[in-house]
């Protein structure tokens, strides 16, 4: 798992990887009552790939999952 190291809550995964296909998607936030262990947000400290590898995340997400789906979409 690569990060950038800047928080992205799930629902904001969940909206721009949908914006990403262009397609109407009906996300149902809160259809089922949240369980005590939901995951919210999802995050990483990207410093130990940088040292090992060299790289650092430059791409948005919103720019990198329009280019994910027009490679595989």
């Amino acid at each position: 798992n690569v990060c950038s190291g800047s928080p992205t809550t799930i629902r904001a995964f969940a909206e721009s990887a949908a914006a990403a296909t262009g397609r109407s998607v009906d996300l149902r936030f809160g259809a089922l009552p949240y369980r005590k262990d939901e995951v919210w947000a999802s995050y990483g400290d990207p410093a130990r790939t940088a040292e090992v590898l060299g790289w650092r995340a430059a791409t948005p997400l919103d720019e990198g999952l329009r280019l994910a789906w027009e490679a595989f979409g």
